[in-house]
This record gives structure tokens, sequence and C-alpha cells, in this order.
């Protein structure tokens, strides 16, 4: 539904504080691994707890962000991982842009960013990570089975053992590994959900999920799972079939 009413119905989408808070802590964290930040100037903890009427707001994000940030940075210390490199030797795996074509006939290609490959002393293992602001950790793991075949099949980029995980900024610290080393069960899962997916917007079925995370859409008002505003009635494609029919 947040597709069809983003992409195909052309809602404008609203701002919202932790898009700009979460976009600032991804520029930040690319930063420090690509710049290199000091560890002794910073310092997590310690900061006075306060309340926020308006919840996540831009006074939120101002006393927080440094906060994430700061545990992001002390989390380097030690790190034995470094950041891939691709085979032109110069293009390093952070904010990496890809177009990716599933190999199943009538399937179209799949734009994504790779927030960061890392790639440990063996020079045989290598992690995908998702950096995420949000207050809630995904429990979908779709976005990193498909970065995991990126990489391989836009990029050349072969490894022995594939791992992927979320980090989480608010905790300064990631989720449980999720083994990504067999391909052809990663891939056909993929493949899968994206025919699934496909096959849904051919035939112009946009179905609802509304839970938590309908608070952070930026399509949110123009729902019709969600909000009561007269411009968010759905409106009936003229060739769906009545409920009579």
């Amino acid at each position: 539904m947040r597709y069809r009413i983003e992409r195909r119905d052309g809602a404008p989408t609203g701002s919202a504080w932790w898009n700009v808070g979460g976009t600032a802590f991804h520029e930040i964290a690319e930063e420090i691994l690509t710049r290199g930040v000091p560890l002794a100037d910073w310092r997590a903890g310690g900061r006075e707890s306060k309340a926020y009427p308006n919840r996540e707001d831009r006074s939120w994000w101002l006393d927080n962000g440094p906060e994430m940030v700061a545990k992001y940075v002390l989390a380097q210390e030690g790190r034995t991982s470094e950041i891939l490199r691709l085979v032109d030797g110069s293009t390093l795996a952070l904010e990496l842009g890809f177009m990716w074509r599933p190999a199943a006939a009538g399937l179209p290609p799949v734009k994504g960013f790779i927030d960061q490959a890392l790639i440990f002393p063996d020079a045989d293992t290598i992690l995908i990570r998702d950096l995420k602001a949000g207050s809630q950790m995904p429990v979908d793991t779709l976005q990193l089975k498909l970065y995991r075949l990126a990489l391989e099949d836009c990029f050349g980029v072969k490894a022995r053992k594939w791992w992927g995980d979320y980090w989480h900024g608010r905790k300064g610290a990631a989720t449980r590994g999720l083994d990504l080393t067999d391909r052809a069960r990663v891939e056909e899962e993929v493949t899968y959900r994206l025919d699934t997916m496909n096959r849904a917007e051919l035939a112009g079925l946009y179905l609802p999920n509304p839970g938590t995370n309908c608070s952070a859409c930026g399509v949110r008002e123009h729902c019709p799972a969600v909000s009561d505003k007269q411009h968010a009635t759905w409106r009936r494609p003229v060739d769906a079939p009545s409920v009579s029919e």
C-alpha cells in the first residue's frame, strides 16, 4: 500500500525527524570509517535524562544523536575487520549503490544501497552490515540477503563465508549474525519473494499491513488503513471485481 500511495499515486511524503537523524547517523558513520576519529574524543554515557513531550523531535535527536555516534565510535576500538575494497582496489563498500538483475526470467532489476561490507583478517569472511537508528530492529532479513547476492553478481566479490547483521545505533551493538553462506538457499528465497511482489504489482494488488511501523511512514496520512482523512479514501480499481461478483 505504501508503494502504491507513494510511487503510483504520487502522494507527497511527509518529513520526519527520524529520517533526518537516521541520515545524519549514516553519513557520520561513513566519515568515521573513511577518515578516522580519535577514540579519546568520544565518551558515551553520562547524558542527563530529559522528557520530550513531542517525542523524537528535533530536540530529541540533537540530544540523543551524539550519543549514538559516541557508541558507534567506541565500538570500533579493537575491531579486527576492515571495510571491503572492491576488485578495482579503490572503491570501498560503503553506501554502495547497485542495480541487481535476478536470474529468473521476467523479474525486473532491483536497485539498492549497501551501508557496509566488512572483510575479516582471514580474507575469506565477509559481513554485510546495515545501520539502523530507529527504536525497533527489522524482523525481515530480505534486505541483507539481497545485498549478499548483489555484492557477488554486480561487483564480483567472492568469499567462502558470508554473514549479515543490523547495527542498532541506540544500543551501540549489532544484532545476532545471519549466516548467508548458502547462496542457493538465499537466492531461492529472494527470487520467490521478488516474484510474489512483482505478480501483485502487475495485478494491481496493494495490501496494507497496519502495525507499529505505520507511525514512521511518510505517507500515513494518505493511507486508508490508518487515516480517516477524506483524501485517504481508497479508490477501487475499475477492473477489480466487486464483492457480489
